[in-house]
């Protein structure tokens, strides 16, 4: 009894250790699993939120792009190389860029607020030509399209150099708050506890209006931690130990996202130590359990902080004209939103296709090197402005994609790929052609009638005529016979010889010297119907989509005989073409349409031109740097100055209603400028117009 009582305790003593040690272990175990998976949520949240911050940057670079291509800026450029002056035209032009300019700043908002506070255009030679702040600094020019941040005022710098046909004519700049978007995209900074999210750029932070200051040492404790990865930041004046993460913006490679949050999200303040003596003092263990709950709670609480973030993102993402697909290393699908299935036709929700592969959704034709395995590999950012997509679904989209990068927690370097459906856009610029097209060969139809119907005439008259010869020939073979008949039977000769000699008069010798020429005129007038049938045909031969090689010499020859009936009688056809000229790669069908109007417009402006009759039209082919050039010039009147502005534009059209659609030189303009080419107006009022048509010799160079 007195063994029993002495090992008794140590047996007590070995039980409790052994509970204690377990649930030592399990409680520390826990701790750290806990805080492991919301260090992971927060890593995954600051990722998304940096990715949809560089979405929506990206799409604000690409629509200053479009907007330096816009018809605003092309057209005061037009007018400008036109050589008219700020009183005649050019005013006019900067007066349009100014108010699409305050017309873009009030319509485009974010929230509430608006999402542009400045645009500026500048020429090649860095002089202002239209601020909507003319008395603020203008920045530097840049080289390509770029985004730089102000730190002083939280506010995105967009540079886009301006083009036009092909020469750098410009800069457009674009001046966008950052601080509206964080405050719109990111949720509100926090004292208790303690949770910031804050832009850094380079190793400075981005001085958004509302948050929390931090020291420098913080800042650069920060800017230290890795792209997609969580430190720990010591506790400063106003700030407790905290946890911070950093993720960089996609396509805006000095700007990354930190999200700064107290230790005590994680965990209550010395959890280690209050565990292990909850674990040794049985009573305090239920205070433990109890503890444990709580961090089971504040962990479900941080879930659905990020799932509503998340739910918030795709709230966002799904609100936008494109679709957005997130593309990790392996080609398979890291995000989707609903846009995206809804241009691929594809049924589900986004969350079904998560973590399959990308030949899931689509494929996309005609490229060598996938962009996005591109864009994953070394970082840059890609554009495409006419692509096919193949869906899943069987659907082929014709598609404008950009492609950027970004660091995702769970991926590392992912692609984020966004696209929108530009097919109806390519079908109304199909039709439009089409209907020129149409409207061409209509005008055209009763002058081609016209010109096959002159021949068809004298074909007609002369086999008329050599019908009525072949009579006379045939009497008087007939009376030649008759006298050879006589002759051999050795009967009377004198009746047979005087109807020989009646048939042999003086129509006899007409018919003998007229028929063969006849026949010769004959034989050209179906030999120039066959040439304007085949000259029709070949212009009106829609062909192919591809390009092929094209002599624009013989191109322009099949052009003047299919309208010939239109520039005959007012016109004189002037040829300088290079004997030498090489063949360019281009769709026959389109060019003809060009060449068509150009030289329909050169005959009706010498018709209406008041002058005497027949005038000139000059055509003039050569070659040099890689490019053929055409002119077609005319002896007319010119273009006035009060119109050289709009000669392009859509609709615009000086004759009478029911004469002209104004369709016919936008038209064109289009069709060269998907060559690559150039068409220019010129010429001196008075004396006549000049249209230039430049094309590449190899567009895809």
């Amino acid at each position: 009894m007195g063994r029993l009582a002495t090992f008794f305790p140590i047996l007590l003593a070995l039980l409790f250790g052994a509970y204690a040690y377990g649930l030592i272990a399990n409680n520390l175990e826990t701790y750290q699993s806990l805080t492991a998976k919301e260090t992971a949520r927060i890593v995954e949240d600051t990722g998304r939120h940096a990715a949809t911050i560089g979405d929506y940057l990206g799409e604000q670079r690409r629509f200053v792009a479009e907007l330096a291509q816009g018809p605003e800026i092309d057209t005061y450029l037009t007018n400008q190389a036109l050589g008219m002056s700020l009183h005649y035209g050019l005013q006019t032009s900067l007066d349009a860029i100014g108010a699409r300019f305050a017309h873009t700043i009030k319509a485009r908002r974010i929230g509430t607020m608006p999402l542009y506070s400045r645009f500026a255009y500048i020429d090649e030679h860095g002089r202002r030509l239209v601020d909507t702040q003319p008395r603020a600094p203008l920045p530097p020019p840049t080289v390509a399209a770029t985004i730089r941040i102000d730190l002083e005022t939280a506010t995105a710098l967009i540079g886009v150099p301006v083009l036009h046909n092909g020469r750098p004519a410009g800069h457009l700049f674009a001046w966008s708050d950052l601080g509206e978007l964080v405050r719109f995209l990111l949720p509100p900074a926090q004292i208790a506890p303690y949770r910031v999210h804050l832009l850094i750029a380079g190793e400075q932070r981005v001085q958004v209006a509302g948050q929390p200051g931090l020291d420098p040492a913080a800042i650069a404790a920060i800017a230290a931690i890795g792209e997609g990865r969580a430190g720990s930041l010591p506790a400063g004046e106003d700030r407790p130990p905290c946890l911070i993460v950093r993720a960089a913006v996609p396509g805006i490679p000095p700007l990354s996202l930190a999200t700064v949050v107290s230790q005590a999200v994680l965990s209550e303040s010395r959890p280690i130590a209050f565990l292990v003596i909850a674990s040794l003092v049985p009573p305090v263990s239920l205070i433990a359990t109890v503890y444990l709950a709580r961090l089971r709670r504040r962990q479900a609480r941080t879930a659905l902080e990020l799932r509503t973030s998340q739910q918030r993102v795709m709230t966002i993402s799904d609100t936008v004209v494109e679709g957005i697909v997130m593309i990790d290393h392996d080609e398979r699908v890291a995000f989707v939103n609903r846009p995206a299935l809804r241009i691929l036709d594809l049924p589900g929700e986004p969350a079904g296709y998560l973590g399959q592969p990308l030949a899931n959704l689509f494929a996309l034709e005609g490229a060598e090197t996938a962009p996005w395995l591109a864009t994953i590999a070394d970082g840059a950012t890609r554009l495409g402005d006419d692509a096919t997509l193949r869906s899943a679904s069987g659907r082929v989209v014709a598609a404008a994609y950009g492609c950027a990068a970004m660091i995702d927690a769970a991926e590392g370097r992912t692609a984020l790929l966004s696209f929108r459906d530009i097919g109806q856009l390519k079908q109304a610029k199909a039709e439009a052609m089409q209907a020129a097209r149409l409207a061409s060969i209509g005008q055209l139809a009763a002058g081609i009638a016209h010109e096959i119907n002159t021949p068809a005439q004298y074909i007609g008259d002369n086999l008329a005529y050599i019908a009525d010869g072949l009579t006379s020939l045939t009497g008087t073979a007939l009376a030649g016979k008759a006298l050879a008949e006589q002759v051999g039977s050795g009967g009377d000769l004198a009746a047979p010889a005087a109807a020989v000699l009646a048939g042999c008069g003086r129509k006899f010798n007409r018919l003998l010297e007229e028929l063969p020429a006849a026949v010769a005129e004959s034989r050209d007038g179906v030999a120039q119907i066959a040439r304007i049938v085949l000259s029709m045909k070949e212009f009106s031969h829609p062909g192919a989509s591809a390009n092929s090689a094209v002599d624009l010499n013989h191109a322009l020859e099949t052009t003047l005989t299919v309208s010939r009936n239109a520039w005959k009688r007012v016109a004189e056809i002037e040829r300088h073409y290079a004997a030498d000229l090489p063949p360019v790669s281009c769709q026959p069908g389109a060019i003809n349409q060009v060449l068509l109007n150009l030289i329909l417009n050169a005959a009706q402006a010498l018709e209406a031109s008041g002058k005497s009759l027949p005038g000139r039209i000059i055509l003039t082919t050569r070659a040099g740097e890689g490019r053929v050039v055409v002119e077609v010039a005319d002896t007319g009147t010119g273009i006035p100055a009060a119109i050289r502005e709009r000669i392009f534009d859509p609709f615009f059209t000086t004759k009478p209603v029911g004469k002209g659609t104004g369709q016919g030189l936008a038209i064109c303009l289009d069709i060269v400028h998907r060559h690559g080419g150039r068409l220019e107006a010129g010429g001196v009022e008075g004396d006549g117009a000049v249209f230039t048509l430049s094309l590449p010799l190899n567009p895809s160079a």
